[in-house]
């Protein structure tokens, strides 16, 4: 359909880009490397060594992990290098633990259910690693149901840093994924991409552009209890 309106180019974010195009393409936390598309993707790893090396310097040694839904371009990645980085601090990896979002409605709901099967498995956790804040927020309400507080009993760490993150009750911790620089470098890189192609200008396309996530200290996660 875009091709038939003749657009210029083409901005895709958290969608997986399957096709080659004549088109320039960018895409937004795309994973997948195809001739012709730049991604403009997050360091992922860097992300993951930021969220396990704040918990585990705060004590944490039994951790729960909310996973994101399979449709999420950002999944794969996320959960390969937060499990890596896991491992690689002696953390054995639970899989009553972890629980994996479902469904595509971008409400808390979806991690207060992760949240509750990681509870049912009657298992103790001293923290709860969300795939993102959204998740993180849903989670804080199923554990605050049974008793626990954040962070006293349990610290949660979110990710991406959406606005609602510092104004929640407990203020979240979190991965800062910075979207607005990574909307604007995509914007930017499609029009230098678009302008190269009209002056039929040659040269290497980049395949992919990477940004660096920033942790964010506030008061959902604190020392373990002894």
């Amino acid at each position: 359909m875009l091709l038939e309106r003749q657009v210029e180019g083409i901005i895709a974010v958290d969608t997986p880009i399957r096709f080659e195009t004549d088109l320039p393409v960018v895409s937004v936390s795309g994973h997948d490397q195809i001739t012709g598309v730049t991604n403009i993707v997050l360091n992922h790893r860097h992300a993951a060594e930021l969220g396990m090396g704040h918990l585990f310097t705060l004590g944490h040694r039994r951790i729960a992990f909310i996973k994101g839904q399979n449709f999420s371009s950002d999944t794969e990645i996320r959960w390969e290098t937060i499990a890596q980085a896991t491992q690689k601090r002696g953390i054995k990896l639970d899989i009553d633990l972890i629980a994996q979002l479902e469904g595509d409605i971008p409400s808390p709901e979806i991690g207060y259910i992760a949240a509750q099967k990681i509870i049912a498995a009657k298992k103790p956790f001293t923290a709860l690693f969300a795939f993102n804040d959204i998740s993180a927020i849903g989670a804080i309400r199923a554990l605050q149901e049974i008793g626990l507080r954040v962070p006293e009993d349990v610290s949660v760490l979110g990710f991406d840093d959406v606005y609602a993150a510092a104004f929640y009750n407990p203020a979240l911790t979190t991965i800062r994924q910075p979207l607005f620089e990574m909307g604007s470098l995509a914007a930017q890189t499609l029009l230098e991409r678009v302008a190269k192609k009209q002056a039929k200008g040659k040269g290497q396309i980049p395949e992919t552009l990477t940004v660096e996530p920033k942790l964010i200290v506030r008061q959902s996660t604190a020392q373990v209890r002894k």
